[in-house]
């Protein structure tokens, strides 16, 4: 018998598949996806405030979020639709399936059955309470969603013509028989152990790091740990580097820590052009792969704060200021406060 997890699991996966007392729609590009607004505030703190009231968005219902490709400058600040569905998926499901990128392997049966459903079609996947019973006396399939739950007892005599008002409802009834248990439904597909696809996990670990996430960011990093494992050698692999650096911040370790680990290990990488173009054009990446090639961890765990620079001339801390005349930023010490070589006038500076 499923427990009350899997039935609340699947509660959410029947409402999300029906479209049922949706109140809410996410459009990210040609994505369009209606939702609940009590599922989606429920795991990410940034939708509360345009679900609420006093937003344009949570009176019309609907928010547009500026997808990738659409001709903002920075791009790294827009979403991948497919992200975003994958996203939603997780609201109602608790897990995503990314799609594979690496041949299948070999999988349990059962397992193997689970995955190959498709989301589309949330009938045979989460256990449809309207599929056809077998009557048990003879055979005859009769909808559920007329008998209800008891149709397994239900006799053949109680289904054929002018039979309605016949022994089985006024006289005696037949015997009831023991129903038999359906198997637990399938709560979601089984995704692959290691499906490869390294860089929608960094685009979804991205998204999760947006939109305020928490249990989605550590799925998404350990699928993304998975698949770079797997597929460390992949085309792909570079832009999934590029994606993790350049879309979150450097709080934001997992997806980080797995890529300089990577290239650390698999040290013929660097020789690809595309990684050679991502390491250079990403100081942060660049400088820890400089820190683990001297044998030290990628980001020191107890770095000291330092205020700035010394003086060489007076031992001072360099202050940081900004040009009077031209706006040029500029740093000085000591008393003279420095010239500005941009005007090449001495001038005196902002502190």
């Amino acid at each position: 018998m499923s427990g009350p997890i899997d039935t609340f699991k699947q509660g959410l996966a029947e409402l999300y598949a029906s479209g049922d007392f949706t109140d809410f729609e996410i459009v990210c590009g040609q994505r369009s996806i209606r939702v609940h607004k009590a599922v989606i505030c429920a795991q990410s703190r940034y939708f509360r405030a345009p679900c609420g009231r006093q937003y344009a968005e949570g009176n019309i219902g609907r928010i547009v979020l500026k997808a990738i490709g659409e001709g903002d400058d920075d791009e790294e600040s827009c979403d991948d639709p497919d992200a975003i569905k994958l996203m939603v998926d997780f609201f109602y499901h608790l897990d995503y399936a990314a799609r594979p990128i690496l041949p299948a392997v070999e999988k349990p049966k059962a397992l193997a059955i689970a995955s190959s459903t498709s989301l589309s079609q949330p009938g045979p996947l989460f256990g449809s309470p309207f599929a056809p019973r077998t009557t048990v006396s003879t055979g005859r399939q009769v909808p559920a969603s007329i008998f209800g739950t008891h149709a397994a007892g239900v006799t053949a005599a109680s289904t054929s013509p002018g039979s309605a008002f016949g022994s089985t409802v006024f006289g005696s009834v037949a015997a009831p028989q023991p129903l038999q248990r359906p198997p637990p439904p399938h709560i979601f597909p089984v995704a692959p152990i290691s499906d490869g696809n390294v860089l929608m996990h960094a685009k979804v670990f991205a998204a999760a790091v947006k939109y305020q996430v928490l249990a989605l960011q550590d799925l998404a990093a350990s699928k993304f740990a998975a698949a770079a494992k797997a597929s460390w050698d992949h085309p792909t692999f570079a832009e999934a580097a590029r994606v993790a650096y350049t879309t979150t911040t450097d709080d934001f370790r997992q997806l980080r820590d797995t890529i300089s680990s990577v290239l650390h290990q698999h040290k013929g990488l660097i020789d690809k052009v595309s990684i050679e173009s991502v390491v250079k054009a990403t100081p942060d990446l660049h400088f820890e792969l400089l820190r683990m090639a001297r044998g030290l961890p990628a980001v020191s765990a107890n770095r000291s704060a330092d205020e700035g620079l010394k003086c060489a001339e007076c031992g001072i801390w360099l202050w940081y200021g900004r040009c009077q005349s031209c706006s040029t930023e500029y740093r000085g010490c000591c008393e003279s406060r420095g010239d500005c070589h941009q005007c090449a006038l001495r001038r005196w500076f902002e502190g």
